[in-house]
C-alpha cells in the first residue's frame, strides 16, 4: 500500500497535472502556428519537431515555452535597438548632409 501510494506521488500523473499540460500544449501549438516570425535564425530549430515537442511531458514543456516565448522577446529587443540605431544613424547624416550645403 505504501509503495502504491509512493508511486502515485512520485511517477504518477495527477488531473491537475493533465490539464496544465493540456493548456501548455495548446500554447505550444500556438507558438508552431506564429512560426518562425519574430525568431532569429539562431532560435529557429525551435520550431523543427512540433510532434516531438507535444510528446513532452510537463517540465520539458514548460521549459520548451519559457525558451522560444524569450527567443521572441529577446529578438523584438533586438531589432527594436537595431531601428533605434538606424534612426539615429540617419538623423547624423541629415544633419551633415544640411551643414555640408
Amino acid at each position: 500500500m505504501w509503495e502504491h501510494r509512493n508511486d502515485i506521488l512520485h511517477n504518477g500523473t495527477t488531473r491537475q497535472q493533465k490539464e496544465e499540460l493540456d493548456q501548455l500544449r495548446h500554447q505550444v501549438r500556438a507558438q508552431f502556428c506564429l512560426g518562425n516570425r519574430g525568431i532569429p535564425p539562431t532560435d529557429q530549430y525551435l520550431l523543427e519537431e512540433k510532434a516531438t515537442v507535444l510528446a513532452y511531458d510537463l517540465p520539458n514543456t514548460i521549459h520548451w515555452l519559457t525558451t522560444i516565448k524569450e527567443a521572441r522577446k529577446s529578438h523584438v529587443r533586438l531589432e527594436a535597438v537595431l531601428h533605434d540605431r538606424l534612426k539615429k544613424s540617419r538623423a547624423i547624416m541629415s544633419n551633415w548632409l544640411q551643414s555640408a550645403n
